[in-house]
């Protein structure tokens, strides 16, 4: 890995970033969006506070294509207030509905 200063983020390679994906655990998202060459995953982590209960739920949608190596736009984050898992799921795909009106 390499650290950009610009943006103090951390970009990986090409096979850094192969080995990423294979060792992710995809239990906790979800992927039945897009086209082949721009599908959208949403991962989803329960925040907990100080005394370990649930606060909420980080979402992170990441675009990526399935025909080559490629992130086709930026991720987005979204926040939902549920922490079950049936009230996320429901979440993620009610901001899929509405972001696919816009």
């Amino acid at each position: 890995m390499t650290k950009n200063s610009c943006y103090s983020a951390y970009l990986l390679t090409k096979s850094a970033m192969l080995q990423l994906f294979k060792a992710a655990d995809y239990s906790g998202g979800l992927e039945k969006w897009g086209t082949e060459d721009n599908k959208s995953r949403i991962f989803w982590n329960v925040i907990r506070d100080r005394q370990d209960n649930p606060a909420g739920t980080l979402l992170t949608e990441i675009p990526h294509s399935h025909l080559k190596f490629d992130i086709p736009s930026a991720p987005v984050v979204y926040v939902l207030p549920e922490f079950l898992k049936e009230k996320i799921v429901q979440g993620v795909r009610g901001i899929k509905e509405l972001t696919s009106l816009s």
